[in-house]
């Protein structure tokens, strides 16, 4: 079998993903990897990137640079779409959702290493209620679970910017890099894997498109989406449960297996509904920001005494109920849903150039009058069944400025770098660039939609359709 030289650009999630399947799946190949970031994880500020929006924290906020990515800062929930979030029944994603499908269980298996986690899953996945898994703690920078003897022999190149494309008619041969130290290297591959993060990646096709280096005709840059994440209600003095769902999350083997409640609105927009829980607790938020990489540490006598208190009731809770504990005193239900695809909002290349001289990003995103209309709906919905459970409760959708604000760590950017069938779609289903018959891509941009996951998981799935695909083909 002959072999190839790959190059990945960008081992964040998706590249460390890849990376670790590629020396299972093809163990004779050449592999380089080119990563903007180091060991460590850094914000966008801290790589020294740019990016501009009016309403939009996605870039600023929510994604990390370095070997791991965003998941090795914030974790990762893997949940998988199906059948429930096709209501319209929409021909691709009747074929994402079958994708799914097929590679959860090896994704499942990959992640963890432990299948009984899936009949877990399955369990609760019914009617409309949807469960997902948190990785480990020790297991969220899927870089690290890279075999080690493999990666002494993985060509590694930290710090570096892609900054051009060489094609030769739609065959990528090279790409150049740059250092800090503005050295430039042409590196070289037979297939080439743009797994940089959804925006970033985005980014730099733009650029190559920009200078005439990439000739698709594809809507890249357009329809950009995310979920709109509004608290609905604080609701007091209840066990955590709604139609008769307990929503604190279970805890199994180390990990939190969760639980949310699909929703739809009247024209089969789909989100859902899921419980927050002690965010009154100083401890408990101080403890998330210590987990996340944030300091805060700074607090009180009196808070220091309730917060003790509250770390016995939640190692009690762990260790002997198995789950996660929630303040009865007060909790909220929180609603993410999807904004319509098509849309007007986009990805631009900005007028401000980052630390390595090339540009920057705009974000022109914004939460549409629309966007409020559906999430009033969906707060119509709920308010009636906490009045008919007579669960004592304070409304706060109607204070939140504009109607929409994102109240969590909630950013999963999709759309504008779609898959699909028709011409417009910037990938293939097989997730390859279209105008670039050896560029593929990997990120949640591939989807029009979030619909009610947050979708690590799925693109996972994509990447062993691939890799499927790739084997047979390698075989032939």
């Amino acid at each position: 079998m002959m072999t190839s030289k790959r190059c990945i650009i960008g081992c964040g999630t998706y590249g460390s993903y890849l990376l670790r399947r590629l020396i299972e799946a093809f163990p004779d190949d050449e592999i380089i990897v080119l990563e903007l970031g180091d060991r460590r994880s850094q914000s966008e500020s801290e790589a020294g990137l740019y990016s501009e929006s009016m309403e939009s924290q996605a870039a600023r906020a929510g994604r990390y640079f370095g070997l791991g990515g965003t998941s090795a800062r914030w974790g990762g929930q893997v949940l998988f779409f199906d059948e429930r979030d096709n209501p319209l029944h929409d021909p691709v994603w009747s074929q994402i959702i079958a994708i799914n499908k097929r590679y959860k269980t090896r994704v499942i298996e990959n992640l963890f290493g432990d299948r009984s986690i899936q009949p877990l899953l399955e369990l609760n996945d019914k009617g409309n209620l949807k469960t997902g898994i948190w990785l480990k703690y020790n297991k969220r920078n899927l870089f690290k679970q890279v075999n080690l003897y493999k990666k002494s022999e993985i060509q590694l190149r930290t710090g570096c910017r892609v900054i051009s494309m060489n094609f030769t008619q739609d065959k990528l041969q090279s790409v150049e890099i740059i250092n800090e130290q503005r050295i430039r290297q042409i590196i070289e591959a037979d297939i080439f894997y743009l797994t940089a993060g959804a925006i970033e990646s985005c980014r730099i096709m733009l650029e190559m498109r920009s200078k005439g280096k990439f000739t698709g005709t594809s809507d890249i840059g357009k329809h950009l989406g995310d979920h709109l994440s509004v608290e609905l209600f604080k609701i007091q003095n209840s066990t955590p449960a709604i139609q008769g769902v307990n929503l604190i999350p279970i805890w199994h083997k180390g990990s939190l297996v969760t639980k949310r409640l699909l929703v739809y609105t009247s024209d089969g927009r789909v989100g859902y509904i899921q419980g927050v829980f002690n965010k009154h607790i100083r401890i408990f938020t101080i403890l998330k920001q210590l987990m996340f990489g944030k300091k805060q540490t700074e607090f009180n006598i009196k808070e220091l005494f309730t917060g003790l208190v509250f770390l016995l009731k939640l190692a009690w809770n762990l260790l002997i109920k198995r789950q996660l504990y929630a303040d009865p005193k007060e909790w909220s239900l929180q609603l993410d849903i999807e904004q319509q695809y098509p849309n007007k909002h986009k990805l631009e290349l900005s007028k401000t150039n980052d630390k390595f001289g090339v540009p920057g990003i705009k974000l022109d995103w914004s939460a549409e009058p629309e966007d409020r209309k559906f999430i009033e709906e969906i707060s119509l919905q709920f308010r009636e069944i906490l009045l008919q459970e007579k669960l004592q409760f304070s409304d706060c959708f109607n204070n939140v400025v504009n109607g929409a604000t994102k109240i969590e760590d909630v950013y999963h950017p999709v759309g504008f770098m779609r898959m699909g069938t028709d011409d417009s779609a910037v990938t293939d289903m097989h997730c390859k660039i279209r105008g670039a018959a050896n560029l593929f891509h990997f990120s949640t941009a591939l989807f029009s939609s979030a619909r009610s996951i947050n979708p690590t998981g799925a693109v996972f799935c994509l990447i062993e359709a691939h890799l499927e695909q790739a084997i047979q083909q390698k075989t032939a």
